[in-house]
């Protein structure tokens, strides 16, 4: 198969986009049927991929290794080598003595949607993809029995809150800190109607609800006050 056109195969790898299903190389990676270096040159390969709907050019890498190794400024024999193992994984076929994306359309919009429909994990699947790192609050809540919330009661208020809904409201107790943090926080603010064994009760006894605005202060709120532990922070996040 002949090469692309020069100008109109780097307008295609610089022009347009693709979708990306996730789970299709986590389970790769995950398997160790693939590994994050083979992850990289197959997305070289895809992004230079003709995309033209023609059934002899969608999918195909229509440019030459040794073009392709001057456009990313990567050793022939390399790409050769990658070629081979992509094929081995079966994320590339050869049609034609041409390189080609294996199901070129899964990483189409409409391809990818469908891809991840037909794929989506259950809870038992993540949990058996994640056995030490999935927790409750990434399971739907009919796989979990009802649980009342710490607080619920004290702002009567429901306890779910929606990641990308702003502003919140985050319960937040302070907890003792050390001697000589209050001491320093004793001398540094010249205190003269709170003393330290004061400051110790307000953070072992008081309990606030702060306001999260946006995005930005979010990501600052957690860091701060829960030691950028989003777990802990998920837990005491309240509706507005």
């Amino acid at each position: 198969m002949k090469s692309l056109n020069p100008a109109s195969g780097l307008k295609q790898i610089t022009n347009g986009y693709l979708h990306f299903p996730r789970i299709m190389f986590l389970k790769l990676i995950k398997s160790k049927k693939l590994k994050p270096v083979e992850l990289g040159y197959f997305i070289i390969f895809l992004i230079s991929a003709d995309w033209d709907s023609s059934l002899y050019r969608k999918g195909f890498i229509r440019h030459a290794l040794s073009r392709l190794s001057k456009i990313w400024g990567i050793p022939y024999t390399t790409l050769y080598d990658y070629v081979k193992k992509l094929t081995d994984a079966k994320l590339l076929t050869a049609d034609k003595n041409t390189p080609k994306i294996n199901n070129f359309e899964h990483f189409e919009s409409k391809g990818a949607k469908a891809f991840i429909q037909k794929n989506k994990l259950t809870d038992q699947e993540l949990k058996f993809l994640f056995p030490k790192l999935l927790n409750n609050f990434e399971i739907s809540e009919k796989s979990l029995a009802k649980k009342p919330s710490a607080f619920k009661d004290y702002f009567n208020v429901s306890s779910k809150v929606e990641s990308n809904v702003y502003p919140k409201r985050v319960i937040v107790k302070q907890g003792l800190r050390t001697n000589n943090e209050y001491k320093k926080t004793y001398n540094e603010d010249k205190y003269t109607q709170l003393t330290i064994d004061g400051m110790k009760w307000i953070d072992e006894n008081v309990i606030e609800a702060h306001k999260v605005k946006n995005e930005a202060t979010e990501f600052d709120f957690v860091e701060i006050f829960f030691g950028g532990d989003w777990d802990l922070y998920q837990r005491n996040l309240i509706t507005m």
